[in-house]
């Protein structure tokens, strides 16, 4: 199953972004697989993206796994939010 959507880029004065979202099933479990992709040659979205998309992914399997989603802020890095 795949969605695609656009990431707005609006107000960093960029063109939309494309992000995908893939889901396939792999027996018991679901293997899901995000793309986020089309960014403008040297975007700022794309720097804050590197860090985003990880917490809120790591977020989401934490809230999956346990019930529970992890404790992140908006400018949260992976380090910060496996903390």
């Amino acid at each position: 199953m795949r969605s695609e959507c656009c990431e707005h880029g609006l107000a960093l004065d960029e063109h939309p972004s494309r992000v995908t979202f893939d889901l396939a099933s792999e027996g018991d479990a679901v293997d899901l697989t995000l793309t986020h992709d089309e960014f403008e040659p040297g975007s700022k979205l794309l720097e804050d993206c590197r860090s985003g998309w990880p917490a809120a992914l790591s977020s989401l399997k934490s809230l999956l796994e346990t019930g529970e989603p992890l404790a992140i802020s908006a400018t949260a890095g992976v380090a910060d939010a496996a903390a």
